[in-house]
């Protein structure tokens, strides 16, 4: 990988009013943010800005939300719709819709969907289904529109103990934009086929502030480039308060270990080297991250460790990956 570097300053600005302070009731929200990047290696110099104003109206059985975007220096505008409604107890309707306006005379339009129902015994089930006629990239003129439908089923089960999630669903082929510039070994991407998929989520309560969580993908139909089948993620967590010795709550305790695996696979994206073009792959491969955070009031001090069992494959092919990277610090957040 190519050395980068850069500085980078984020801006954002945000005010409110409403009407309640339990959610309910309508709100208007305007935020104001700006973007600049310089001395990047990569890159030259640009600076952005963007606004946004959002009028919100909610009952207790149904939300509306209109957003406008105005952005600049190549920045999209766009306007938004939500709705959310439930029609009777155990059904939920919800909905999106988008257009945007991009510089390169182009338009596109991108809608969400989404139903579902509450069955007895914790269980549930729900539909989804994603359209759009839009551009991947605001800031590339040449990037031109794809039409795409994606579809997704869902059935669930709900309770003190456990939290499952079953699904099934379909992407329509589309074309990537290209690859993360600095990245030698990858110079693009293949064009993505139709693709069908199984997803799994879970979460299960073994013991008293123990929770063992993961989620399991595998395209079993098509599947693009980094996208390995029995793609996995294992955590084990333990989170506690510590109530009989602060009784106030300002302490709490959160200890985490997680590991990552997939299976080999033959798409890797496209290299690009004295040889020619050629085909990369994705060796299979698993990581085991840890991370312990403890938090005393508003101040969280943590410590991550990525790779811990110092796996020698990595991502992408013909990079390494670091081992035993340990990261730490503390985060600050304060209210006036």
């Amino acid at each position: 990988m190519e050395g980068w570097r850069q500085d980078r300053r984020d801006r954002l600005l945000s005010v409110f009013v409403a009407q309640r302070d339990d959610g309910l009731g309508w709100r208007l929200t305007a935020t104001l943010g700006t973007s600049g990047v310089s001395q990047d290696t990569l890159v030259a110099r640009r600076n952005m800005s963007a606004a946004n104003v959002v009028v919100s109206q909610a009952w207790r059985n149904a939300t509306i939300a209109g957003t406008a975007r105005f952005g600049a220096a190549g920045l999209p505008q766009q306007l938004e719709a939500q709705a959310g409604w439930m029609p009777i107890r155990p059904f939920t309707l919800a909905g999106t819709v988008r257009r945007t306006v991009y510089t390169g005379s182009r338009t596109g339009v991108r809608a969400f969907g989404a139903a579902g129902i509450t069955l007895p015994l914790g269980l549930s089930a729900r539909a989804e289904v994603a359209w759009q006629d839009d551009a991947q990239s605001p800031l590339v003129r040449t990037d031109p529109l794809q039409r795409v439908l994606d579809v997704a089923g869902w059935i669930g089960l709900d309770n003190r103990l456990i939290t499952l999630e079953v699904g099934r669903g379909r992407r329509d082929p589309f074309a990537p934009l290209g690859f993360a510039a600095g990245i030698s070994t990858v110079d693009s991407l293949h064009p993505t086929p139709r693709t069908e998929f199984v997803a799994v989520h879970a979460s299960l309560s073994i013991a008293p502030g123990f929770r063992l969580s993961g989620w399991y993908f595998d395209p079993v139909i098509g599947g693009g480039d980094f996208e390995p089948p029995k793609h996995a993620l294992v955590s084990l967590t333990f989170y506690s308060k510590f109530w009989r010795v602060f009784r106030s709550g300002i302490f709490a305790l959160r200890g985490e270990v997680a590991m990552e695996s997939w299976s080999g696979w033959g798409l890797g994206g496209i290299g690009i080297d004295s040889a020619g073009t050629h085909q990369r792959a994705m060796t299979g491969s698993s990581f085991v991250n840890t991370n312990l955070e403890m938090q005393l009031a508003g101040v969280t001090i943590f410590w991550a460790v990525q790779n811990i069992n110092v796996m020698r494959s990595s991502y992408v092919e013909g990079l390494g990956y670091p081992r035993a990277v340990q990261q730490y610090g503390a985060r600050w957040f304060f209210t006036n």
